[in-house]
């Protein structure tokens, strides 16, 4: 289940958020923003997906 709202936030929220700023405040073409976000997001969702992964991890060692 985290994984879906993970990949809803990134994938909802922060996408609109990016093509918001590129297209309006830097006038970038709506078709080149997609390309600009995948660098953006991909990062953000391994790094969450990690630490999540890790929180696992230690709360399974600890019992």
């Amino acid at each position: 289940m985290k994984t879906y709202i993970l990949y809803a936030f990134t994938g909802l929220i922060v996408n609109n958020v990016l093509s918001t700023f590129w297209i309006y405040v830097l006038g970038i073409s709506k078709y080149i923003t997609p390309l600009l976000n995948v660098p953006i997001t991909m990062p953000i969702n391994f790094v969450i997906q990690k630490m999540g992964v890790q929180k696992i991890i230690r709360k399974h060692d600890t019992l």
